[in-house]
């Protein structure tokens, strides 16, 4: 139950850094539209009501989904192509080059890369659920100007690396 609650806090603090004011902006647009749609169906009765009601639930219930397709495929939309990943063999040590274009409309001015270390499942249940829940987690921030159709070469190097045989996963995110 500890893993479960310091993993959930350690996704919350990631979120809560890499959170950019454009985000929370169009999230509040997105409830402010729900707002403004469900005081409206208050207002009126009838079929126009239940209309503006399923109105202003889509408006709730898909903000998230808003988001996250505006940001990372319209705007910030990237393509991010791994040229290596691997754990040394003789040290603790990782390295991994990544290579970004800039495939979004905005210029990007800050890349994250991040590598979650997973944990070895026994069965299908763990293997679904140690998809969220990391042995360890390492992010490394780089700020950097990307202009639209822009490629970019990162090199993320971490030392100290204990896990050479766990299996691992490498994400990118830019914005």
């Amino acid at each position: 139950m500890e893993s479960i609650l310091w993993s959930i806090q350690e996704h919350l603090r990631i979120f809560w850094n890499y959170t950019s004011l454009f985000a929370v902006v169009i999230f509040c647009l997105h409830y402010a539209f729900f707002l403004c749609f469900f005081i409206l169906g208050l207002a009126v009765r009838g079929y126009i009501a239940t209309f503006l009601y399923m109105l202003s639930f889509i408006c709730l219930f898909g903000a998230p989904f808003g988001v996250h397709y505006l940001l990372d495929q319209q705007l910030f939309k990237i393509h991010a192509q791994v040229e290596q990943a691997y754990a040394f063999t003789y040290t603790d040590a990782f390295e991994a080059r990544v290579q970004i274009t800039n495939e979004g409309r905005m210029t990007i001015h800050r890349c994250a890369l991040r590598l979650d270390v997973l944990k070895p499942a026994s069965n299908k249940l763990q293997e679904f659920l140690y998809q969220w829940l990391f042995e360890h987690t390492y992010i490394q921030t780089f700020k950097v100007v990307l202009a639209p159709k822009q490629t970019h070469l990162f090199s993320l190097s971490i030392e100290h690396y204990p896990y050479k045989q766990t299996p691992f996963k490498l994400s990118s995110a830019c914005y």
